[in-house]
């Protein structure tokens, strides 16, 4: 019993250890490959666990465990995502501590996230092959009237590019297609002006503009030269449409040339809807630093925007930008120190109104220090962004570092919507292992894992670690000893500097009963991890202990009395 104690003892070590003996050894490990790479420590250790243990997981959450600030803000988190529906739990998500934000905010902001009235580019394909287009006309002309009756103008503006945006030029398909149909649509127009906009910004790229070659610039502005046009067009046909204004802004962003445009553009949407927040968006965007603007000029606007804030709540988020912007450019690539002294300015700025962008900044600053904190901060980049795929990756792998196995429920509902964003994705299916393994079953675990395998066919670097953590699942989940010396014997064939391996192996032989070579291999772990990985030192500890109690000596019993011709030996030889 002492044995299977140690072994269990063993497995109970801080996560972080097995993280750096499941890296490829002599290679960095950065921040998001640290995260990755170590899935496999909490399935090890909770599946080693399981070796002993009986009884299913624990599924009740233990909020004691999280630091008191922020407990009832977890609790309500928690709660809110057992609404039925997404705008309902976007609803009931509570605000960030100390927050700021007017009565409404949240809510109109929810609605105004999930508000599906807009048609999409899949709609709009579907509507013109059934020789709708007259229809659809007619629908957006409906919508542009609702607007204008909104007391609130809230962020509904019917077009962005991203209504129409994809890679392969569909948008500007289907607009074309749709100013066939009904030639003097200014909707039809918006739409194919909207489409060239996202083409300007695919060819710009994401890069500064100094670093933009020739051809870049050209195909940007042969883009934005034609976007132009066609949204101009619509202002004169349809001044009431404030998309329009909008995506001029943003023409005039992209290229200095198009600045007399972007003017007249935010004039002209001011005056239509003075309380429109994608209005102050778009003017706050184009007015920051790196795009010539200043922190003065997003003051300016933000004292603008907080005239109405009153008469539409959404108007707070625009506040939040002169706080937070200057915190935030300075946070981006620079050390843990500097991040950490510049977070209370960011948090602040959030209290005052809701960026995805600082929460997520926010969230990645805390995610070593105060995992309930960055738990906190994924949700609403989650509630605020549903479509960002990383906030869902990023709180369902929270929820098992903050609650441990009982976590892992929530966790598996945030990692398979992350799935359903995107298949193939590779985080995602390494967390969800993580999260399967928490729950003890290891087949699961095991069948993301094989899909991870499958994505890194191509790369070798990452199969090793795919297969290093699948041999951890066998050897701890499986309980299937053959299998495991096979997947172990094999990557210390690969590299016999994986240290970690010999303690894979050594489980692997104890378990198909092979003790003494289980003892031999245990004993070179310890040999070869103590110079070679500091970071195993904790795994060489509970090992040594190990390997004490199976080399001790069994307690003797009660002496037996000595035959007479020992007692007479004995005594001839005092």
């Amino acid at each position: 019993m002492q044995q299977i104690d140690a072994w269990r003892a063993s497995c109970l070590l801080s996560p972080m250890v097995i993280v750096m003996s499941l890296k490829p050894r002599g290679r960095p490990i950065g921040h998001r490959s640290l995260h990755r790479a170590s899935i496999l420590l909490s399935a090890v250790l909770c599946l080693c666990a399981m070796r002993t243990e009986a009884q299913a997981p624990t599924t009740t959450l233990d909020y004691s465990r999280i630091p008191s600030q922020w407990r009832y803000h977890i609790e309500r988190i928690v709660a809110a995502e057992q609404q039925p529906d997404a705008l309902a739990r976007c609803i009931a998500h509570p605000p960030p501590l100390k927050s700021m934000w007017p009565d409404g905010l949240a809510k109109a902001y929810c609605e105004q996230i999930h508000d599906d009235s807009t048609p999409k580019l899949a709609a709009i394909e579907a509507a013109l092959k059934a020789g709708q287009a007259g229809d659809l006309d007619a629908r957006f002309a409906g919508m542009v009237a609702a607007i204008a009756r909104d007391p609130f103008q809230r962020d509904r503006t019917i077009f962005s590019y991203r209504s129409v945006e994809s890679a392969d030029g569909r948008g500007l398909t289907a607009a074309q297609e749709w100013l066939k149909r009904t030639p003097d649509s200014p909707y039809a127009l918006a739409a194919r002006g909207f489409a060239y906009l996202g083409l300007a910004e695919k060819a710009r790229g994401t890069g500064w503009a100094r670093n933009m070659s020739d051809a870049q610039m050209r195909g940007m502005r042969e883009n934005l030269k034609l976007a132009v046009s066609d949204l101009s067009t619509v202002a004169s046909r349809q001044p009431k449409m404030i998309s329009t204004y909008v995506g001029l802004m943003n023409a005039a962003q992209l290229d200095g040339d198009f600045r007399e445009q972007g003017a007249a553009a935010v004039q002209s949407a001011l005056e239509i809807a003075p309380r429109n927040c994608t209005v102050y968006l778009a003017l706050s965007y184009s007015a920051q630093p790196k795009w010539g603007g200043s922190i003065k000029q997003l003051r300016a606007i933000a004292r603008l925007a907080n005239l109405h804030v009153r008469d539409n709540p959404l108007l707070a988020r625009v506040r939040s930008y002169p706080v937070g912007y200057a915190a935030y450019e300075r946070m981006r690539g620079s050390d843990d120190a500097t991040r950490q002294r510049l977070l209370p300015v960011l948090e602040r700025a959030f209290r005052l109104g809701p960026d995805v962008s600082y929460a997520e900044r926010i969230a990645r600053t805390t995610w070593r220090k105060e995992p309930a904190a960055s738990l906190a901060y994924w949700s609403q980049v989650a509630r605020f962004d549903p479509g960002e795929i990383d906030a869902w990756i990023n709180r369902g792998f929270s929820w098992t570092r903050v609650f441990g196995a009982a976590g892992a429920d929530l966790g598996i509902s945030d990692l398979r919507h992350a799935l359903s964003l995107d298949g193939d994705n590779r985080d995602a299916h390494i967390d969800l292992a993580n999260a399967y393994a928490l729950k003890r079953e290891p087949a699961r675990a095991e069948e993301q894992l094989q899909a991870v395998i499958k994505l890194d066919a191509g790369n070798a670097r990452n199969l090793q670690a795919d297969r290093r953590m699948l041999a951890g699942i066998v050897t701890f989940g499986h309980r299937d000893p053959v299998r495991a010396l096979q997947l172990v014997n094999g990557l210390l064939q690969e590299d016999a500097g994986w240290t970690f391996g010999l303690y894979l192996k050594a489980v692997a032989l104890w378990e198909s009963g092979n003790r003494s070579k289980s003892f031999d291999t245990l004993t070179l772990f310890v040999d070869k991890a103590d110079a070679s990985d500091p970071s195993l030192r904790p795994y060489v500890e509970a090992a040594r202990k190990l390997i004490a109690q199976i080399s001790a000596p069994i307690e003797r019993g009660p002496q037996r009395q000595a035959k007479p011709e020992q007692r007479k030996r004995s005594a001839g030889t005092r």
